[in-house]
């Protein structure tokens, strides 16, 4: 199929003129909602006419492929066809109900290890696969193709949240299209720099999850299927429980702050630990599965990724779901990837709330290991200890990365990694931007390149 549509796509060429590059900009209005990135690209809709739309965010660099590894979804076979003959039973035609086309996300300027999990190889290689196996596709924002006549259908991009995207795709299903993944790199883009340009893009994240939880609920969303308005309920929902895990993690270093004399169960550590753990052990090993299909060394390197975001993430989705319950104001806020660093005051604003839990955090921890070694402590009070130094170890390695970023961490992109089938290769400007250059020694799909400094 592949093959006959660029074929096609060739002979289309030879009878039209070459296509034109067009700068599409606007004027904020005073008194008028701009809508930000889903008003730019409900405006260029209007000002174009292709039957499809691809959409990239200006920092992504696409292979040469995108087309064709995502154009072929939007086909399907001519049942009308004669089948005697073998040209005729090859050919396509539009699936008009296939609305929107998504492929995941890459980074190439993420610190080695990703300490921020900027990448979220868990969501893009597992998460979003598994959606699509439940045909509830989401979009999530760039590197995606539309049908125009779909998204014309339903009023071009919806309104209403700051995630304009994902919202997109939820109207979209609600209508009766059908979306798809596609499980391959096939762009390359930037990640914020700067604790607070990334704490910035995640508020907005869980900002505009949120708000389609509060104002689109899927779970009474008419035309999805039950999983669907499951998954795309709890996409927004879960943020809520940053405030029982705050309590989670907040009990520990409230009885080390008590000298232990704080009642955290009506049973003894030793019942709490038989019910406690099998469930805690029988969750990372889920996780681990999970995990696994990202390869053994590097599974084990984003689990204990996925064990640490909910805990540096908590005041951000905490502050978010205050935004969403108060009904505040909250606009879009681009995410600045220009290469350069944020503001180092604005970095430590972002950090400052880590850094003094961490302090606090520490100084509850050394003082349960000094009370520890006082004599005549009894043996089941001796063991409460433990558990509760152990689990406020915990909390302080989720507390740690932004404090580590901010900290001296060397300068993103001073190693690169592998990105298979990406036959491009990005230079890294230390304090610049980013170029691409074409590399002709990876025009392989199967090649693997390494995104290196430039």
């Amino acid at each position: 199929m592949v093959e006959r549509l660029t074929q096609e796509m060739a002979t289309q060429k030879q009878r039209t003129p070459p296509p034109t590059l067009r700068y599409i900009a606007r004027l904020r209005k005073p008194q008028e909602p701009h809508h930000a990135k889903a008003g730019n690209l409900n405006n260029a809709i209007a000002l174009t006419s292709g039957d499809f739309l691809l959409v990239l965010d200006c920092d992504m660099v696409a292979t040469p492929k995108i087309l064709q590894a995502l154009m072929p979804h939007f086909y399907r076979g001519d049942d009308t066809a004669p089948t005697a003959d073998e040209e005729a039973a090859c050919s396509t035609v539009i699936d008009e109900s296939m609305a929107m086309v998504q492929s995941p996300q890459a980074f190439s300027n993420t610190l080695p290890g990703d300490p921020l999990n900027n990448n979220s190889p868990l969501f893009y290689h597992v998460i979003v696969p598994g959606w699509d196996g439940w045909k509830a596709a989401p979009c999530c924002g760039t590197n995606v193709i539309f049908s125009r006549k779909a998204l014309k259908s339903i009023g071009n991009f919806t309104y209403g949240s700051v995630t304009e995207d994902f919202l997109t795709s939820l109207t979209l299903k609600a209508a009766g299209y059908r979306t798809a993944y596609v499980d391959e790199i096939l762009a390359v883009g930037l990640a914020p720099e700067g604790l607070d340009s990334f704490f910035g893009q995640r508020l907005r994240w869980a900002v505009g999850g949120l708000q389609i939880f509060r104002y689109f609920n899927p779970l009474f969303k008419v035309g999805l299927t039950w999983p669907q308005r499951l998954l795309y309920a709890w996409s927004g929902g879960h943020y809520l429980l940053a405030f029982p895990l705050c309590i989670v993690l907040c009990t520990p270093f409230l009885f080390l702050l008590d000298d232990g004399s704080l009642l955290l169960t009506t049973g003894t550590v030793r019942e709490y630990s038989w019910h406690f753990f099998p469930f805690y052990i029988t969750h990372l090993l889920v996780a681990a599965l999970a995990h696994r299909r990202l390869g053994w060394r590097r599974g084990a390197q984003y689990l204990w990724r996925s064990q640490q975001e909910p805990v540096f993430m908590l005041f951000t989705y905490m502050r978010a779901c205050l935004v969403v319950g108060l009904g505040l104001q909250f606009g879009f806020q681009v995410t600045r990837k220009d290469g350069k660093r944020d503001d180092v005051l604005r970095d430590l604003a972002s950090a400052f709330p880590h850094l003094v839990c961490f302090v606090i955090g520490t100084a509850c921890v050394v003082t349960g290991a000094l009370q520890m070694c006082e004599q005549g402590m009894g043996h089941d009070l001796r063991l409460a200890y433990f558990v509760n130094m152990c689990w406020a170890s915990l909390v302080l390695c989720g507390l740690w990365p932004p404090i580590g970023q901010f900290w001296g961490v060397p300068v993103p992109g001073t190693k690169g990694f592998a990105c298979p089938a990406f036959p491009w290769r990005i230079s890294i400007v230390r304090r610049g931007g980013y170029e691409a250059i074409p590399d002709a020694a990876a025009t392989a799909a199967d090649t693997p390149v390494v995104l290196e400094e430039g």
